[in-house]
C-alpha cells in the first residue's frame, strides 16, 4: 500500500510461475502491468512504470518476492507510461533494453516535450487531463532515461537458467513494440502489442503480428492493460478487435 496526497494506491502482486511475477495493472491511473523474472542470478524486469512513484512501489514490490540485484530492466515500447519509471532502476546500473526504434523515439522527444525543462509541463498539460487520478507529485523529479542496449528483429538474452527471447512485434499498437518470450514457462508478455482499437489498425498488420506468436507454444499472455490470458481468450480478443 501507498499514501500518496489525498489517495490510497493499492496493489497485490501475482504470481504467475516459480520465478515470474506481475505487479497488476490499473485502468483507472493508467498503470500497465510490470513483470519481473528471477533467475536466480538477477531479475530481469519487464517495462518500469508510468512515473517515478509507480517504478518505486514496483521496486517495493519485487523486493517482497526476492533480494536478487537488478540486473536487466526492458522496456516494450517508448510510451510514458511504460517508461516514466526507468529511473527508479538507475541506482542498481542495470542497462535498460529496448528495440532501436524504442531508443529513436524516445531521442527525438527528448528534443521537444519530454525535454529537461519541458517533461513535467507536458505531464501536467498532457498526462494529467487525460488521467485525472494521477497527481503531479508522483512525477516529481521525473526525469527521461534512454534504453542502453537496443536491437532489430530479436534478441536473445540468457541469465543463469533463464532464456529471455525479445522479439519485435511493431505495427500494431506501436511501431517500436516487441514482446518478451520466456520459452521455458510457455509464457509471452505481449505489452500494449494488441493494445488497440480495430478501426485504427488495418487486419494485415494483425495478421503479421498473429504470425509471429503462432508456433512460440505459448500458454499465457500477459498483456500491458489486462490480466494474463490464454490461448482460447486470445482468439476471442483478436475475433473482436477485427470485428
Amino acid at each position: 500500500m501507498n499514501s500518496l496526497g489525498s489517495f490510497t494506491i493499492k496493489r497485490e502482486v501475482v504470481q504467475l510461475r516459480e520465478r515470474v511475477w506481475i505487479y497488476p495493472p490499473s485502468k483507472k491511473d493508467l498503470e500497465p502491468t510490470i513483470g519481473w523474472v528471477s533467475t536466480g542470478e538477477g531479475v530481469v524486469v519487464i517495462d518500469s512504470g508510468n512515473s517515478p512513484e509507480h517504478g518505486q512501489r514496483v521496486l517495493r514490490a519485487i523486493r517482497q518476492t526476492t533480494s536478487e540485484p537488478i540486473r536487466y530492466v526492458i522496456n516494450t515500447h517508448r510510451h510514458w507510461d511504460h517508461t516514466f519509471g526507468n529511473q527508479a532502476f538507475q541506482a542498481f546500473n542495470a542497462p535498460i533494453i529496448a528495440h532501436a526504434l524504442c531508443r529513436r523515439k524516445m531521442e527525438q522527444n527528448a528534443q521537444n516535450d519530454w525535454a529537461p525543462d519541458k517533461i513535467l509541463s507536458w505531464v501536467e498539460s498532457w498526462v494529467v487531463p487525460r488521467v485525472p487520478s494521477l497527481d503531479r507529485s508522483q512525477f516529481e523529479g521525473l526525469k527521461l532515461v534512454l534504453p542502453e542496449i537496443t536491437f532489430k528483429g530479436t534478441l536473445r538474452l540468457t541469465l543463469g537458467k533463464t532464456c529471455f527471447e525479445l522479439i519485435y512485434m511493431g505495427e500494431a499498437h506501436s511501431y517500436d513494440s516487441i514482446g518478451v518470450h520466456l520459452p521455458d514457462e510457455h509464457l509471452l508478455f505481449l505489452a500494449d502489442a494488441l493494445y488497440f482499437r480495430s478501426s485504427q489498425v488495418p487486419p494485415e498488420r494483425v495478421r503479421r503480428l498473429l504470425a509471429k506468436i503462432d508456433g512460440l507454444g505459448v500458454e499465457t499472455f500477459v498483456a500491458g492493460h489486462q490480466l494474463p490470458y490464454d490461448q482460447k481468450q486470445l482468439k476471442l480478443l483478436v475475433r473482436r478487435r477485427l470485428a
